[in-house]
């Protein structure tokens, strides 16, 4: 039977990787392009769920900690006031750094030192730490149907038969128990529909983010 611990760590897992795994067919091209104001790009979202872990978690609990790099904290806030300057929502698509590459590599890096703090922390700082993070998973859930639902209209502006969740990135999604994609037969050509065990994320896109 899996610890209290355990059970933590590997949702936040299983959240993170289906947000990498909804990415699986996109070019780094795809992942750069703001449409509209209204859209944030891809690695934009990626970012903005990893500074969230990393603001409200790793600077809260690690004594001393420090970015690795301080620029993301005013580049992939959002609305978060309290946390500090942010860069302008409708400008998203102009931060050409960092680079996807980049973006990744930062995603993987607080997820280590996530990682790292879960393995060495007592009941007491478990029962802060707790209702944190699954907020932050409950957070990145809201992120995942945003990001489905920015890429799908980048997609629209090219009017091409490209198909959000087709190939190589509907083949990564069914290896996922979390949820599924699949495209409507009953609603309009490319739309994706999500079917997920959470409540979270079964909403429409009516919060600014």
């Amino acid at each position: 039977m899996m610890t209290r611990v355990e059970q933590l760590r590997d949702r936040f897992h299983q959240i993170r990787t289906f947000t990498n795994a909804l990415c699986a067919g996109l070019e780094p091209e795809d992942y750069v392009v703001q449409s509209m104001p209204d859209v944030s790009p891809t690695k934009w979202h990626l970012a903005h769920t990893t500074w969230f872990f990393e603001t409200f978690i790793l600077k809260k609990f690690i004594e001393a900690y420090q970015s690795a790099i301080p620029e993301y904290v005013y580049l992939f806030n959002s609305y978060y006031n309290a946390a500090g300057d942010m860069h302008r929502r409708d400008l998203r698509g102009l931060i050409s750094r960092p680079t996807v590459k980049q973006a990744q590599r930062y995603r993987a890096s607080i997820d280590s030192r996530i990682d790292d703090l879960l393995s060495n922390v007592d009941e007491n700082l478990l029962n802060e730490i707790e209702p944190i993070l699954i907020l932050g998973t409950h957070h990145e859930q809201q992120h995942q149907e945003l990001l489905i639902t920015d890429i799908k209209h980048v997609f629209a502006q090219i009017r091409s038969i490209l198909c959000f969740a087709s190939g190589r990135s509907m083949a990564v999604l069914k290896k996922s128990s979390q949820c599924s994609l699949y495209i409507s037969k009953k609603r309009p050509p490319g739309s994706v529909t999500m079917v997920t065990d959470s409540p979270t994320i079964t909403r429409d896109r009516g919060i600014k983010h």
